[in-house]
């Protein structure tokens, strides 16, 4: 003998359901195209949407349970070239990530970019030419491993310069250049002639 078991569900758009509706482990289903939604009540009484993540450029809408899910995710694609995922938490909704490696103010201020490494497959480009830093003179980077360096300026304490062959370190005096040469502990002057 069969016989058929439907959940507790619903076609209304947003509709969740009052979590005294379910008993613990019940599950309720929203079958909208608009606002799909699966729901269980836990034992002490809260409802959980286990999902799936809502994507749109606004919050998850709701009616009939008004309360938010802890752990419910929303893809956010208000700036469609760089949406970001969204976790509710008791202290409401958090980003998580940056999903396409672009990095706004906006995101760093909501939490978004706390990684320890950044691996990019592809350029780093500022958003305007000439108007932001890497690191300050307070939050130095200790590193910068690089094939070639292209810029307008390069401000630095003392230029040490290392390969496999020799290793310098350029001393700036107030009148005139030094080199040391790191291996021998020697040092030289620079001589130089005034041109104008």
């Amino acid at each position: 003998m069969s016989f058929l078991v439907q959940h507790i569900r619903s076609g209304e758009f947003a509709r969740r359901p009052q979590p005294l509706d379910l008993a613990p482990g019940q599950l309720a289903v929203n079958y909208n195209s608009d606002s799909t939604g699966l729901y269980f009540r836990t034992d002490n009484g809260e409802l959980v949407k286990a999902g799936p993540v809502h994507v749109g450029n606004d919050v998850p809408p709701q009616i009939n349970w008004t309360e938010r899910s802890v752990g419910e995710m929303w893809l956010d694609t208000t700036d469609p070239v760089s949406p970001s995922m969204k976790i509710y938490t008791e202290a409401g909704w958090v980003v998580v990530n940056v999903l396409d490696g672009t990095i706004t103010e906006d995101k760093i201020a909501n939490g978004a970019v706390t990684a320890r490494k950044i691996t990019l497959n592809n350029s780093l480009f500022p958003t305007a030419d000439g108007q932001f830093d890497l690191g300050s003179s307070v939050s130095k980077f200790s590193h910068i491993y690089t094939d070639n360096i292209t810029a307008t300026n390069v401000y630095t304490g003392d230029l040490h310069l290392k390969n496999d062959k020799g290793d310098w370190t350029v001393v700036e005096a107030e009148e005139y250049l030094t080199l040391r040469n790191n291996k021998t502990g020697k040092t030289f002057k620079i001589v130089m002639e005034a041109i104008d």
